[in-house]
């Protein structure tokens, strides 16, 4: 009897252990993210890890990327908790506070900013503490008036023993609600009106804060977009207080080929560049709604004898050149080069232009 007693009793234990780890590990998410090894080994994830170092060095970082690659919640939720806690990884080379911050993430509307990013920082209504906000961490919640089970501001305990808040806020609500106080740190998840961006970026100037901006790009060369991009050229780069990242579907190891497969199918044509690379869509009502990718070919030597033409567009916020060559043989026109540029005096676009079609 006494056998099967001490067998009882470590069997209990032993359930004890278990659901004491799975309760640490389901209130402790954010310690999963980006191991040191594993088939999701940090390694693995080399556009996430640039754009977290590229905060060390400038104060505007844009992150336009595929779906599905991780942007809301490994990346832009994944940051904001870090400098919220001051609980920075052994890795980590990006920017750190070594005080608790003020700050607002943001998302389309009241309803998406509940129902994405705090459910990504702070878990399920009833069960906060499980998102990636440690719930040893989280201090307390205040709701949102006008939207059911939503949260206007968390209080978050620093690893310097101060109290970090965030305040959540939507496009929505307008650029006025932008207004007030210097933040350390904004999250845009989505991407936010020009006037809204602009108002953020003013509560980061005084104290040396920083902007971050997850999304994909369904807008197309939207006014935000071009302020990240304003040669028009869609690429990662860097200049000034701006980083811009991308990602694609093949960034990633956690999508197989058959989920890839499966999404690129159910993706409107018009989309699939976006969705699947980060690059900004046509438009539902652009001329020819097919990705760029079926539209363009490898670079070749221009025969001589192919008849050349050029389009202009002038204006002072654009002014845009681009250029073609026609095969006589097939009548098919290539368009090989273009130049872009806004807010510039006429005599420097007519010197770049003319620099432009020489090098051309």
């Amino acid at each position: 009897m006494s056998d099967l007693l001490d067998g009882l009793d470590k069997n209990l234990e032993l359930t004890l252990l278990l659901e004491e780890s799975l309760r640490r590990r389901k209130e402790r998410k954010i310690a999963t993210y980006f191991p040191d090894t594993g088939e999701y080994r940090r390694e693995l994830y080399p556009k996430h890890i640039a754009y977290f170092e590229a905060g060390a060095k400038y104060r505007e970082r844009l992150m336009m990327a595929a779906n599905r690659i991780g942007k809301t919640e490994s990346i832009g939720g994944y940051e904001m908790v870090l400098h919220m806690t001051g609980r920075y990884p052994v890795w980590w080379k990006g920017r750190r506070f070594d005080q608790a911050v003020s700050a607002w993430a943001a998302g389309d509307t009241g309803k998406t900013t509940r129902d994405i990013l705090q459910m990504k920082l702070l878990g399920p209504p009833g069960e906060f503490g499980t998102g990636l906000i440690p719930k040893s961490d989280l201090i307390k919640t205040t709701a949102k008036a006008g939207v059911a089970e939503a949260i206007e501001v968390i209080t978050v305990r620093h690893a310097t023993g101060g109290e970090s808040r965030l305040t959540f806020k939507s496009y929505d609500q307008r650029r006025e609600a932008f207004q007030g106080s210097e933040q350390d740190v904004i999250w845009l998840d989505e991407e936010p009106p020009l006037d809204v961006y602009t108002e953020c970026l003013l509560r980061t100037m005084t104290n040396n804060g920083m902007t971050m901006l997850t999304f994909t790009p369904l807008m197309g060369m939207s006014e935000t977009v071009l302020s990240f991009m304003p040669n028009g050229e869609v690429q990662e780069q860097a200049s000034g207080s701006k980083y811009v990242g991308m990602a694609t579907w093949d960034d990633v190891p956690h999508l197989t080929k058959t989920q890839k497969d499966e999404l690129w199918a159910s993706i409107p044509p018009f989309q699939r560049d976006a969705r699947s690379k980060g690059v900004p869509q046509l438009g539902a009502g652009a001329i020819y709604p097919v990705p760029e990718s079926e539209l363009t070919c490898e670079e070749f030597a221009i025969p001589e004898h192919w008849r050349r033409c050029y389009g202009m567009d002038v204006g002072w916020n654009r002014t845009a050149v681009i250029w073609g060559a026609t095969n006589p043989d097939t009548e098919v026109t290539y368009l090989y080069s273009e130049y872009y540029r806004g807010q510039a005096e006429p005599i420097l676009h007519a010197e770049a232009i003319k620099a432009w079609r020489d090098a051309a």
